[in-house]
């Protein structure tokens, strides 16, 4: 038995009747001629179907392996996810680190000195291993909280500031003197 199908004509919207696999038609009002477009997913489907109906169904051993790809697959890009987290968040070489409070040494007026201590808090968050202490009048810190009250307390004046550096070469102490 034949299939048939429908289609609007794009030239004249009239309603063209073709048989199901049908490549051309002819318009019967306007007498154009008209490629058909194949319904792909239709295609996939049917041969899919097909295939069933022939018993050339997947066997367990091709699933067992495709699950066992995907697992792989998976797994490589979770350990790439992990890698690419870890060196975003590992160590950073002295001169990248220490770049920041390269110009800090000396005299600075309020407005640099709570630059570098936004700098400090934004450092101690990022890197863990290579925290920065502030050190102000009685007050030695590196918690987030003490260093932004000791921001806020600074007068509108100029600071004595001086960097230490830890045995590694990186900065882990800015003394501000009055």
């Amino acid at each position: 038995m034949v299939k048939f199908k429908t289609c609007n004509c794009p030239n004249c919207g009239a309603n063209i009747r073709f048989e199901e696999g049908q490549e051309k038609a002819r318009c019967k009002h306007c007498d154009s001629d008209i490629l058909i477009e194949k319904d792909y997913d239709y295609e996939i489907k049917k041969n899919f179907y097909e295939r069933l109906k022939a018993g050339q169904k997947y066997n367990k051993g091709q699933k067992i392996l495709s699950y066992i790809i995907t697992v792989i697959v998976l797994g490589v890009f979770v350990f790439i996810g992990i890698k690419t987290y870890q060196s975003f968040n590992s160590d950073v070489s002295k001169s990248a680190f220490n770049i920041h409070f390269t110009y800090s040494n000396g005299r600075n007026n309020k407005f640099f000195v709570e630059n570098y201590i936004d700098t400090v808090i934004d450092s101690n968050k990022k890197y863990k291993n290579h925290q920065i202490y502030v050190v102000y009048n009685d007050i030695t810190t590196n918690k987030e909280h003490e260093l932004k009250e000791l921001k806020t307390n600074l007068e509108d004046k100029d600071y004595q500031i001086s960097i230490d550096y830890d045995k590694d070469g990186y900065v882990n102490k800015m003394t501000i003197e009055d």
